[in-house]
């Protein structure tokens, strides 16, 4: 499901994140000195020296602290961070994204593990558990103002799968392989629903046939950009401009450039149009109109 949320950018922060909680595992003062550079990177580090100014905070370890401080200082100077906005009901939208992202049963299993380490585990927290912890707090406490973006968010939750591993074997090993079924059907339950969502995520058109509102799809900004440029093309349509910006960035992509005809999203009779279907129906229609018109 990641594939289908967040950008393929996503994949080099999670690694990123990844490595240096390996090397903190070994070398901890070195690695989180070293992590400074990656505050350079990409506007979604700031929440990782968030996490490491809120633990030096909590540890009274100004070594962690200064570190974090520094990091989230040198991060907004480059990209800034939006925090506008007032109180929109985003918080419920926050939790159908992640829930989205893992599944609905890993991401309730992802809740009950950060709710485990933080009742049980002796401390002190593993800086992977705290960081994951704290950020995924910090998002539903920022989604009361705004809609977030899980580009920045959603790798946090997905490096604390380690941890749920770790916490589903660690409850199947203290009982006895009579004692262990109720945890196999669970795993059972939760390999099938990934492999349904997984499918879903892949091949998800038909669901076109059962809502009216082609924008209601959960996927519908996913589909038809590629078609839609290649139909462009074949028409001797090199440039567009979209009424939707992440459309018009989507068909940049695919070598659709900015100018020349308008392009709607919407029907019209008589006018030029571009209609994608599926299964027979259709379900979205571009309308192409003279930009000196509108």
């Amino acid at each position: 499901s990641l594939i289908l949320f967040l950008p393929a950018l996503v994949a080099l922060v999670i690694f990123f994140l990844l490595l240096f909680f390996v090397l903190e595992q070994r070398y901890p003062r070195p690695a989180i000195f070293a992590s400074i550079p990656l505050a350079m990177m990409d506007p979604s580090f700031l929440l990782l020296f968030l996490a490491l100014a809120v633990l030096g905070f909590y540890r009274r370890e100004v070594f962690i602290g200064a570190v974090g401080v520094l990091g989230m200082t040198l991060n907004y100077y480059l990209y800034g961070f939006e925090t506008g906005g007032g109180p929109k009901g985003h918080f419920l939208d926050i939790f159908s994204v992640y829930a989205a992202i893992f599944s609905p049963l890993v991401f309730l299993y992802f809740i009950y593990t950060m709710y485990w380490f933080l009742i049980k585990w002796k401390k002190p927290f593993p800086m992977l558990w705290f960081t994951s912890f704290t950020v995924f707090v910090f998002s539903l406490l920022l989604s009361l103002r705004q809609n977030i973006d899980m580009a920045d968010f959603g790798p946090y939750a997905v490096i604390a799968v380690p941890l749920v591993v770790y916490l589903f074997l660690h409850s199947m090993r203290l009982r006895l392989p009579q004692f262990r079924r109720r945890h196999q059907v669970i795993f059972l339950v939760v390999m099938i629903s990934l492999a349904t969502i997984t499918g879903l995520t892949f091949y998800n058109k038909p669901f076109y046939l059962l809502i009216s509102n082609p924008k209601k799809h959960f996927a519908f900004e996913h589909h038809f950009a590629k078609e839609l440029a290649e139909e462009l093309k074949s028409r001797g349509i090199r440039r567009v401009v979209c009424a939707d910006a992440s459309l018009q960035v989507r068909l940049r992509f695919y070598g659709i450039g900015v100018g020349g005809k308008k392009l709607l999203l919407q029907g019209g009779e008589g006018k030029e149009f571009i209609a994608f279907s599926v299964w027979g129906k259709e379900v979205v229609r571009y309308t192409l109109l003279p930009l000196r018109s509108l």
